[in-house]
């Protein structure tokens, strides 16, 4: 018996209650707090404590949109009357919606210059959360998409996998609407949907079963009030010849013949919605997932006897996906499995059933391109280490990172003030190369509360390049989405700068009224209180 103890801290036994006595893993009460953490929480969830950056930047969601373009393109080559059916693109776990907005408008330029318009396209943004959805209609990011009704959303609950039911169109999307295949896309979180512990050891096989303890005071009427506030023990019984008693055996008990010596997750749940999807689908599926784990026999044999590790982000968790158990599930039955094999932050996998994928050229094309070059996870390592070295860069060399980057607004925010800095000092074309992708970086801008103010250095760039007119607008969408008084400053400042004395001083003004005292707008109505 192995008790890991989460906080790093030795448990005082005589002062913990057993919550739960030697149970699976995947039915603890710990993953029920999971989901009502989400659901009390809302869009606020990832204002600070749960990451979703690494998996929806737009340099993930143009790759995914090559990749479902791809798909499209190919299959309706080989299948010409299935144009007359929409495509359903349903994206599990949306969050804050960012991923869908980048994959959207990425998604809908490729099918324009592939001239693809006659495919008809439904994306579906899901969560088990139905008061996002206010969030979403309110969008001005996503309002073009819901106007042009390819955009719908769904309450979907990854544990009670069912129909789509579409929360606009109000109506249900099940096997006899289906009639093209069914698209998935599941970012950051099959990390965080319940998953089964077992052991091989000496070559045979055991379950894990988990003892939750906690303190007594989190407890209120028998339920747990915060997982984090828990202690977990593992405890190893023998498995015999079967355990799920269905198509799941097969994979779980290969890992006996397998593995080593060591501790391994099987993710039943995900397996579980994935084999409904497929049955929903009638066979066929196409599913792209990026998300940390492991995709390998080696990489899980690495882990030894290491228990699963709690990665809490305020009052949720995540845990280590089991990609390659994904990829024997869908290999299974005309199926294909492809998973990005450079072991880095995150694991990126494209996952297929139902096909033969000798007729899908520009699929398998890109999808090899996107697998074997640069990689999302390899976008996150660069990323980061653009960020962290930015200040030593020559201006060239941050216009070729932000370029291979695809210009994201949130990675630009985080270097502006340098690229700002050496704008300043050139006059080259590389200076109206910048301008011009100011004006896509602000069209991609996609709002999160609390997030970072991007339209407000964005601005100060194009004011500092005496771009005033367009400054301004950069401006106001600062002031819309985050008050900012010093950009109410600056479009007096860009309104003066265009000899527009009088709108200067209103919204210096506004400033004022809002900020009393408030020292640059004082100083900025006293300069032209004294040229009058």
């Amino acid at each position: 018996m192995f008790s890991p103890n989460l906080k790093g801290e030795k448990p005082v036994e005589n002062e913990l209650v057993i919550l739960e006595d030697k149970i699976q893993f995947s039915k603890s009460q710990i993953w029920k707090n999971q989901k009502k953490y989400y659901v009390d929480k809302g869009v606020s969830a990832w204002e600070l404590d749960v990451p979703f950056y690494i998996t929806s930047n737009s340099f993930i969601a143009e790759s995914y949109a090559k990749v479902v373009i791809s798909f499209m393109r190919d299959f309706l080559k080989n299948n010409p009357s299935a144009s007359q059916f929409p495509f359903y693109i349903l994206e599990l776990g949306t969050g804050t919606g960012q991923f869908s907005f980048y994959f959207l408008k990425s998604l809908l330029k490729m099918q324009k210059t592939l001239q693809l318009d006659f495919i008809s396209i439904c994306y579906v943004m899901s969560d088990c959360n139905v008061n996002l959805f206010d969030f979403f209609e309110k969008h001005e990011a996503l309002k073009p998409y819901l106007n042009a009704g390819i955009l719908d959303f769904s309450v979907y609950d990854i544990n009670e996998p069912g129909d789509i039911y579409l929360h606009r169109a109000k109506k249900t999307i099940g096997l006899e609407q289906l009639k093209n295949p069914l698209t998935v896309i599941a970012n950051y979180i099959f990390d965080s949907v319940a998953t089964d512990v077992f052991t091989v050891r000496d070559g045979k096989l055991y379950e894990s079963l988990v003892t939750v303890k906690t303190d007594p005071s989190n407890l209120k009427d028998g339920i747990l009030i915060d997982s984090k506030k828990t202690h977990l023990s593992y405890h190893e019984i023998p498995v015999e010849d079967h355990y799920y008693h269905n198509a799941f055996d097969s994979i779980l008990f290969n890992y006996q013949k397998k593995l080593n010596n060591a501790h391994f997750q099987f993710p039943i749940t995900v397996l579980s919605l994935l084999e409904h999807f497929k049955t929903l689908s009638n066979n066929q599926l196409l599913l792209l997932s990026s998300d940390k784990g492991h995709s390998t026999i080696d990489e899980l044999n690495a882990l030894n006897f290491s228990y699963p590790y709690l990665v809490y982000h305020g009052g949720c968790f995540s845990v280590m996906v089991n990609y390659h158990a994904i990829s024997e599930f869908m290999r299974k039955g005309s199926g294909s499995g492809m998973i990005d094999q450079k072991k880095g932050l995150i694991v990126t996998g494209i996952f297929t059933t139902g096909f033969l994928l000798d007729e899908f050229l520009h699929f398998n094309s890109i999808t090899e391109q996107i697998l074997d070059g640069f990689t999302p996870s390899d976008y996150c390592l660069v990323s980061d280490s653009f960020v962290e070295n930015h200040h030593q860069y020559s201006l060239q060399t941050l216009v070729a990172h932000l370029n291979l980057l695809s210009w994201d607004p949130a990675l630009f925010f985080q270097v502006s003030k340098r690229v700002r800095i050496l704008a300043e000092q050139e006059n080259s074309s590389r200076v109206s190369f910048l301008l011009k992708k100011m004006n896509s970086m602000i069209d991609d801008f996609y709002y999160v509360p609390k997030k970072s103010d991007e339209p407000f250095q964005i601005g100060l760039f194009l004011q500092r390049m005496k771009q005033y007119e367009k400054a301004i607008l950069c401006y106001q969408k600062s002031i819309t989405y985050f008050c900012d008084v010093t950009a109410m400053c600056n479009i007096g400042a860009c309104h003066y700068s265009l000899g527009r004395k009088s709108e200067a001083l209103m919204f210096l003004n506004q400033a004022l009224q809002i900020q009393p005292k408030f020292e640059l707008a004082e100083k900025m109505i006293d300069v032209i209180a004294k040229e009058n």
